[in-house]
């Protein structure tokens, strides 16, 4: 499959006529003789096709991102709207057909829309990634950690007043946002939405089964018995 887009009358460009091969392409617009293979270049979204997008990187012509050129993102394609903003390297510029095609690898990144605080629903699971731990020292002194902040993809981090199961810093959780986890005077003064941590059924069954059976009894783990050594007895049988 070619590196293009290659869909049926998706005509792509400032304007239906050919496009100027002045140096400058009027309007504020860049022409292509001034973007270079390589340059990182700015655009927001325009159209999104089946195979990739549309971007206007307010030059000439509209450039073209193919979903395979997506990187890191590949498996977001569904999530890209019209005006998504975006940093692209330019993979190829065609002076003489007059086309730009841009790429998300080698330093490209998409910059995602944060989703207001307001528009989190309570009592609802969303994913996100461990952000932060904080820690305080116990009675002995010793840090120990207390609290969690994880980045849901939303204005504000989700924070977790029990950092119980929450694994290192990077790593991949689910949260479920508290019933008055989004009170508006919360988020206003703490700019954070209050959640807790969502454990799965497997992990949660595997925590309840290494409980102590009384809670108000300590945990010991049950000693196998040591076989006795009969054998040392054996003299008994010449007395009797």
């Amino acid at each position: 499959m070619a590196t293009c887009l290659t869909i049926a009358n998706a005509r792509v460009g400032a304007s239906s006529s050919r496009p100027s091969t002045s140096k400058k392409a009027g309007g504020g617009r860049k022409s292509l003789e001034e973007i270079a293979r390589g340059e990182a270049i700015t655009g927001r979204v325009s159209r999104v096709l089946e195979d990739g997008l549309v971007v206007n990187v307010k030059a000439e012509v509209d450039a073209l991102l193919h979903r395979k050129e997506l990187g890191k993102d590949t498996d977001r394609f569904e999530d890209f709207k019209k005006g998504q903003q975006l940093v692209a390297r330019v993979k190829q510029v065609d002076r003489k057909k007059r086309t730009l095609q841009l790429t998300l690898r080698n330093g490209g990144h998409v910059e995602w829309r944060r989703t207001k605080a307001r528009h989190l629903q309570p009592n609802k699971i969303y994913a996100g990634v461990v952000k932060k731990l904080k820690a305080t020292p116990d009675e002995q002194g010793w840090l120990k950690v207390t609290e969690a902040f994880v980045d849901i993809g939303a204005q504000y981090d989700a924070h977790l007043a029990t950092a119980q199961g929450v694994p290192g810093v990077g790593s991949p959780v689910q949260v479920r946002i508290l019933p008055d986890g989004t009170d508006p005077e919360m988020m206003r003064v703490r700019r954070r939405v209050s959640a807790e941590l969502v454990v799965d059924e497997e992990r949660e069954k595997t925590t309840l089964e290494t409980q102590p059976k009384a809670l108000n009894e300590p945990y010991h783990e049950e000693e196998e018995e040591e076989e006795e050594d009969l054998d040392k007895y054996d003299y008994l049988d010449d007395i009797y």
